[in-house]
């Protein structure tokens, strides 16, 4: 299938329906077992990040290049609620419970109520959140290009810890067990202590690591600006 711009949006699917956004400014949906039903839906501005079904399906959240987090009713196909940050939402979102939590190129780490949009904390950092939140055990880990990786309290809003990386934290993180793997733009793949940041280890490629790494029977699988991927135990 082919839109008429480039997507930097992945897939999403839940059940039967797949769903992508495109920098035509439409989202698109379609069934996987009979692309002929697809619809694209019309929004305000280019989308790059990866939309997130609610775990039951029924709605669909979707942030865009001008800032603005939108919840799909997947029925209607209206708006259940928008939510506006200061800049471009690159970073995709994660759904935990009741919870919707993004980062934005605002520098922030935004937490709102599914249902409602309504504004549950947010969290400073020092620049830009391009990486994507993994969400984990009541807890957030999440890049920026402050060069660092937090951990944040899903319920709280108040930062666990945060750990300083050498370049900019694009990548987003993947948890396994106790441990945080996540990439920097210095080059490394970091593995970090879920419940205090403490650094296990660290593992360094030949280019920057801004793609998202890959957990499987203790292997973790990441790419690097040099062409390769990575295979790390």
């Amino acid at each position: 299938f082919a839109t008429s711009l480039w997507n930097s949006s992945s897939p999403t699917v839940h059940d039967d329906k797949v769903a992508f956004g495109s920098f035509d400014k439409n989202l698109y949906v379609f069934s996987l077992s009979d692309t002929a039903t697809m619809w694209k839906r019309s929004m305000d501005s280019e989308i790059s990040a990866t939309p997130a079904f609610a775990a039951d399906g029924s709605t669909l959240y979707v942030g865009d290049k001008k800032g603005a987090m939108t919840a799909i009713d997947m029925a209607s196909r209206t708006d259940r609620w928008d939510f506006t940050t200061g800049e471009w939402i690159f970073s995709s979102a994660a759904v935990a419970g009741d919870l919707v939590v993004f980062g934005s190129h605002d520098g922030r780490v935004y937490c709102l109520n599914r249902i409602s949009g309504e504004e549950m904390w947010k969290v400073e950092t020092g620049d830009k959140v391009t990486s994507s939140p993994a969400v984990d055990e009541g807890n957030v880990y999440v890049g920026s290009n402050d060069d660092s990786v937090y951990s944040i309290d899903l319920r709280e809003g108040l930062v666990r810890w945060q750990y300083k990386t050498g370049g900019d934290v694009i990548s987003s993180p993947a948890v396994a067990g106790e441990v945080v793997y996540v990439g920097s733009q210095d080059g490394y793949l970091y593995a970090l202590n879920a419940e205090d940041g403490r650094l296990l280890g660290r593992f360094q490629a030949g280019g920057a690591v801004s793609s998202s790494p890959s957990v499987l029977n203790r292997t973790v699988y990441f790419g690097s600006e040099d062409g390769f991927i990575y295979a790390v135990r």
